[in-house]
């Protein structure tokens, strides 16, 4: 009696095991059917994000000068030879049809001991402390806000066609801070030129495409320009023997880096 009272409960114990085991199994095959559109969702988002490239840009290739009127001698013009920057390319594929191209970031970061007036003694009075004040503050710094270029600029001479028209010369203006020694001050820089170069043989995104034309994109190259008060940025000395204000002009190259 004992026996057979102690099989059936472990039979009735085994039963109530298994009855667990399929509320648990029919409980996970819900969440599964619930997952799937979740997990549906998630690569859809994941196809709808932008395309973003980074380039560098070519020092040796770009050059960053400015211009200024000296008593006695007109207009004198200088260069700095060692900078560095970047330029963050971002082309939403939710915006395709759009009539502007991708948004851009940029920074530059400028050494400003390495200012090449022609001259060495003018070099040394430039870098001085009544003007750069190298030795106090080393570098300038441009940083661009995002920015959405227009149409019209995804293409340059030499390269496979890819929206909008071919490269132009058309002013539109970028604005960020610029900051020189102690002092930061937002300015607008005007993009004379602008191309953003697709390689031959690519292929490049077809107008109803939802490819993007920053995932194609291998090079950038900008021509630009912006006057600036150097005494609002401290850069006041020789007020009488050079005129304020002066005038920057860039002319950018840059590579795709990712």
């Amino acid at each position: 009696m004992l026996g057979n009272l102690g099989i059936a409960e472990i039979a009735t114990e085994d039963e109530s095991c298994l009855n667990a085991q399929r509320r648990r199994l029919v409980r996970n095959l819900g969440w599964l059917s619930l997952a799937s559109p979740v997990r549906d969702a998630l690569a859809q988002a994941a196809q709808r994000q932008p395309a973003v490239r980074e380039f560098e840009i070519v020092a040796q290739e770009s050059k960053i000068g400015f211009r200024y009127q000296a008593a006695g001698f007109g207009e004198l013009s200088a260069r700095f030879t060692r900078f560095e920057g970047t330029i963050r390319l971002r082309d939403d594929a939710t915006d395709v049809g759009a009539p502007s191209g991708p948004t851009a970031e940029v920074t530059v970061i400028i050494a400003t001991d390495s200012v090449d007036t022609g001259n060495p003694l003018l070099d040394r009075i430039v870098m001085g402390a009544s003007l750069f004040d190298t030795a106090r503050f080393a570098q300038a710094r441009f940083a661009m806000r995002p920015k959405r270029i227009p149409a019209g600029y995804v293409n340059s001479p030499g390269t496979q066609r890819a929206s909008g028209s071919v490269e132009r010369n058309s002013t539109f203006a970028l604005e960020g801070a610029l900051r020189i020694r102690d002092q930061e001050r937002e300015i607008s820089l005007a993009i004379a030129a602008m191309s953003i170069a697709i390689p031959v043989g690519s292929s490049g995104p077809a107008p109803e495409s939802r490819q993007t034309a920053a995932l194609y994109a291998q090079a950038l190259n900008a021509e630009a320009h912006t006057r600036i008060s150097r005494s609002a940025f401290g850069v006041a000395g020789f007020a009488a023997l050079v005129r304020d204000p002066i005038d920057i002009d860039l002319r950018i190259v840059a590579r795709r880096m990712s």
